[in-house]
């Protein structure tokens, strides 16, 4: 480069340049042809290596070639006849079509590659049990690594998927999906407040809670970390999970056989969990009644006796434990650590984390269940997402509950008032919200005449998807980019009658099109979402004339206004002040509260948070709704 640079040599700068990037491009070929030679020298000794027991490598799924490579190498004295020996109940169980599900690769945008996935999955974990790279003396903890780098490209893949596709609304605003990473943050939050306010919900119960492991029999262990796999029957990955999702419904079908209502009696939550070898187990927080404890004892007991008798293990036990006061009655102090365990964060999981998710991938296990609860934990959670677009038609306290993710305050005070309407599939396709529940008046909620009126309609996000060039990346709306525009005015001009001037206009047109084309998928999935935002609306609004309901309200509008709008004239004065906090508020006093005041133990429709004349309006409704029905009027 000094020669380059030195003014005073007559030399030819770009020759000397050209000379240097011809080195530079030799050296690159040299370092590329060397890691070729490297690699066919290494796939020689593995295809050399893999002759010795061509029937174990005929099976052996590709990415776990390596693994067991290292097995003999360093367990079997490099003798592949040894390994095969330790695992015989591999060529009984795994064959040619197993293997080529495994190797299969399943591209991102498969239809049916969730299906295909959970599938070869199955495979995979299996062939890590069966070839004991997992578990056992010699095997990984929870998963070997191979496995965990599928689990790991496959989440980086689905992340880079999600980054290619964009949502848009009817108004043609776009937005990105919700990254990977986020979502697990968002769940793991979710669950550690939800089991909070139900361990909080316990306690204002007075109830206690028990601790139940249910744990596979070892005839679905192949791969014990202790104890012995003799009794092992083969059973695939998927079966042991199967098997514990049915020991959980038959424990709760147990439950009701003893007259335990869920929500009322009982409630809880289960975590799922593997063990080292990556066999699962899952742990059962069960809150209930004090009285109750024993008979829960003996279900469990008596499960673990039936269980043991079916696979011929009489020493089979469930785990059950009660609470010991360690952690001052809060249940979910035990449950936390497995909560955090499965789920979490790619990027800061340490390395039992990761193996721990890992393993449940396999398994396509849901990290956690809540049940008792779990409607109102899915009307929840829609809520939240919807609570910024609906702030207007909530009070402070319900605002607050919701955008603070309070489940303990909403399931407490405020989940009544809210009513999950259901589409043909059991999906949430929009909820009834219930205006009294702005001041927690169920005496209100129950008047016929303001049944229908004092209610509002919480709607889904409706969004089409889209993949997204480079060029629209930050694209923030697709009203005004002119391609609806042209395309349009080129429909017009097709239109008209043909003549030299309008053939030239279509050409323009068209080429200008042409440099827009790549739009044309945003603008598709656009007149996709205004179809299907029409035909939601349409369902809406039968919804509201069916019912009653006078109108929905969403989008900006003040707490006043819909109090207003939905509630007598003659109220507008006292409400106002109401929602001006005009008027003080026991936070306390809910619809079970009947010590308020010695009147409302007089009558049932009283409240001491309105005004006498009020309360004699509401109960002059209920007494001429009584006399309709024949019912005894209350004095």
């Amino acid at each position: 480069m000094s020669i380059i640079n030195n003014k005073n040599n007559k030399v030819n700068v770009w020759e000397e340049i050209n000379k240097l990037i011809e080195a530079d491009e030799k050296e690159e070929l040299f370092k590329a042809k060397i890691k070729k030679e490297r690699f066919v020298k290494v796939k020689r000794k593995q295809v050399a290596f893999e002759r010795k027991c061509p029937q174990l490598f005929s099976l052996v799924p590709e990415c776990q070639k390596t693994a067991v490579a290292w097995q003999i190498k360093h367990y079997f004295n490099n003798d592949p006849e040894l390994y095969c020996r330790s695992i015989q109940k591999f060529f009984a169980l795994f064959d040619k079509k197993k293997k080529a599900i495994c190797d299969e690769a399943i591209a991102l945008g498969d239809e049916e590659r969730k299906k295909k996935n959970k599938l070869r999955k199955d495979y995979l974990l299996y062939s890590s049990q069966l070839l004991n790279l997992v578990g056992g003396v010699s095997g990984s903890n929870y998963i070997n690594e191979a496995l965990l780098d599928i689990y790991v490209d496959d989440q980086k893949q689905q992340q880079a998927y999600y980054d290619a596709f964009r949502l848009v609304n009817a108004k043609g605003q776009v937005r990105r999906l919700v990254s990977l990473e986020k979502k697990k943050e968002v769940q793991r939050a979710r669950i550690l407040n939800i089991s909070s306010a139900m361990a909080q919900i316990a306690l204002d119960r007075g109830f206690t809670y028990s601790l139940i492991t249910f744990t596979e029999p070892p005839a679905f262990h192949g791969n014990a970390i202790m104890g012995s796999s003799a009794s092992y029957k083969g059973y695939l990955p998927s079966e042991g999970h199967a098997f514990l999702e049915r020991m959980g419904q038959h424990f709760r079908a147990l439950l009701a056989k003893d007259g335990m209502k869920a929500g009322e009696d009982y409630f809880g939550c289960s975590v799922f969990e593997a063990m080292r070898s990556s066999v699962g187990h899952k742990h059962y927080l069960v809150y209930h009644h004090e009285d109750k404890t024993n008979d829960i004892r003996l279900i469990v007991k008596g499960m673990s006796e039936r269980i043991g008798a079916e696979f011929n293990c009489l020493a089979y036990k469930i785990d059950f434990k009660t609470n010991d006061g360690r952690e001052g009655g809060n249940g979910a102090a035990y449950i936390f650590k497995y909560i955090t365990k499965t789920i979490g964060e790619l990027e800061n999981a340490d390395d039992a984390q990761l193996r721990n998710m890992a393993v449940r991938w396999y398994h396509s296990a849901r990290a956690f269940n809540f049940f008792g609860i779990k409607q109102a934990v899915t009307k929840f959670n829609f809520l939240c997402d919807c609570v910024e677009q609906y702030k207007g038609c909530f009070s402070d306290d319900v605002y607050n509950a919701l955008s603070n993710y309070d489940y303990y305050a909403f399931i407490s005070k405020y989940e009544q008032y809210f009513k999950i309407v259901r589409d043909d599939k059991s999906k949430v396709k929009f909820i009834t919200y219930d205006l009294s529940g702005n001041f927690r008046a169920p005496q209100l909620k129950n008047l016929d005449v303001l049944k229908a009126r004092a209610q509002v309609i919480i709607e889904k996000k409706v969004f089409s998807i889209f993949e997204c060039p480079n060029n629209m990346e930050n694209v923030g709306s697709l009203d005004g980019l002119g391609y609806q525009e042209m395309t349009d005015k080129l429909d017009e001009l097709k239109a008209l009658p043909f003549s030299s001037d309008i053939s030239e206009e279509i050409k323009k047109a068209e080429s200008v099109l042409k440099g827009m084309d790549y739009m044309s998928g945003a603008f598709n999935a656009w007149e996709s979402v205004k179809i299907k935002q029409d035909e939601y609306d349409a369902e809406v609004k039968a919804f509201a004339n069916a019912s009653g309901i006078a109108s929905h309200v969403a989008g900006n509008v003040s707490l006043n206004e819909v109090m207003n709008k939905h509630y007598p004239q003659e109220w507008k004065e006292e409400i106002n002040s109401f929602f001006d906090e005009l008027v003080t508020v026991k936070e306390k006093l809910s619809s079970a509260d009947l010590s308020a005041s010695s009147i409302s133990q007089k009558n049932d429709v009283y409240s001491p948070r309105l005004s006498d004349k009020v309360n004699q309006k509401i109960k002059k409704l209920i007494d001429e709704r009584r006399k309709s029905k024949g019912l005894v009027v209350k004095s």
